[in-house]
Parts: structure tokens; sequence; C-alpha cells
């Protein structure tokens, strides 16, 4: 087992055990995107959250990254594109922007954001089109933004992606961003996560499915069942 699934699996089977049956809507949305199955909530109350108008900022981009990987976002909305191109130039780190959620770990802000739209696009075969998105973004706007663009096409862990980090390690304005995140190996990509991903079917990403399989052993299939948290 190679060692971002080890990573994986040490970061993540905790978490899985430890969902709450009430939780609110916030985090079934994010659990939603992170296993790529509808979690406590159906794909028709996801779509009405996008459709109400009334739904808060965060849930609403959650809800069509939701979509997105359900393979059930609507074509004739806002192109997911220009949402991620907004949360990008937007102030990641405002607090007035992107309030703390209530059910979510302390520090899920525009950054966090951003990471679970990325994911959402590769999770759901997009893989090049996170990456064209990223590109555009990368050597534009403020520190922090190029900061996590670099860690977001890290995250993505391709050779393409890995490539235009070394390339903007080279003339980017921030090189150094570039080298700290060149030189971290520890963590699960994204791409080699998607590898793998029907190995734990979509009908089959339930709560307690997933919590037998994690409980079943320590394997590639049981690191992909507790992806019940998020990895970045």
């Amino acid at each position: 087992m190679n060692r971002a699934i080890v990573s994986v699996i040490l970061l993540l089977l905790a978490c899985t055990a430890s969902w709450a049956d009430d939780e609110s809507l916030t985090p079934r949305l994010l659990r939603t995107v992170q296993i790529g199955s509808p979690q406590s909530i159906s794909a028709e109350q996801i779509t009405a959250i996008v459709q109400n108008g009334h739904a808060a900022y965060l849930d609403v981009m959650l809800a069509r990254s939701a979509l997105v990987i359900l393979h059930r976002d609507n074509p004739e909305w806002e192109k997911f594109d220009n949402l991620l191109s907004s949360v990008l130039n937007s102030a990641l780190n405002s607090g007035n922007v992107y309030p703390q959620p209530r059910d979510l770990h302390t520090g899920f802000d525009g950054k966090e954001l951003v990471f679970t739209m990325v994911y959402a696009l590769v999770m759901s075969g997009q893989q090049e089109r996170a990456v064209g998105i990223l590109e555009q973004h990368l050597s534009n706007g403020s520190q922090l933004k190029q900061a996590v663009v670099i860690q977001a096409l890290r995250n993505i862990g391709t050779q393409r992606t890995i490539g235009l980090i070394q390339k903007y390690q080279e003339n980017g304005d921030y090189h150094n961003l570039a080298e700290n995140t060149l030189a971290d190996q520890d963590m699960p990509v994204f791409s080699e996560i998607y590898a793998r991903w029907n190995l734990v079917p979509p009908e089959a990403r339930t709560r307690e499915n997933l919590l037998q399989i994690v409980q079943g052993g320590c394997g590639v299939r049981e690191a992909l069942a507790a992806l019940g948290h998020e990895i970045w």
C-alpha cells in the first residue's frame, strides 16, 4: 500500500466513526462531496438548496460541488468554472466573506472551499478542467491566492500540475511557495484517490457500510471508505 493511502488511513479513520446523526446541512453537504455519494441528504434536496436562493453562500458552493461530483449539475446554471474563479478572486481568509461554519472544523474558509471545489472536479472525472482553471489564476493576485493555487495544483498531484508548480518556481513572484509545496510528499493526492475511487462503488458509500469496511481491515479499500473527513 503506497504512502498516500497510508496517510489517508491515519488521518481519516477515527473521523469516519464520529459522524453525528443530527449534524446540520453544511457538514452533510461537505461529506457528500468528500465521499461522492449523498450523505443524509438526497440529490433532489441538494438541487433545491441551489435553486431556492435563500441558502448561505458556503452551502450553495458546497451544494454545487456535491452536484458536480454526483454528475447532477445543471448546465443552465452559472458555470462551475466561474464559481471557482470567483472564490479564488475573493478575500480567501476573510471572516466576513467566510464566517466560521458552526459544525465544521475551525479554519474552514475560502482556501478550504477552493480545495473542496477542485476535489469535486477531479473526483467527477474532470481533472484537466480543474487544472485549466487553476493555471489561469497561478500568477496573478495576492500572495495568499497564489499559495492556494499552488497547493491546489499539488493536491491534484499529476505530472502536469507538478510541471506547472516547477515552472512557477522558476519564474513566479513567490518561488519559495512552490519550493515548499513540492517538498511536501507526505499527503495523498486527488489523482491517486480517483484512480481507486470505484473500489467502493457510490451505492455502497452509506455510513453503515463505510464503517463496516473500515472496521474490516487496513487495505486500500478500507482507506477509501475512511473518506468521511477532508483530506487536504
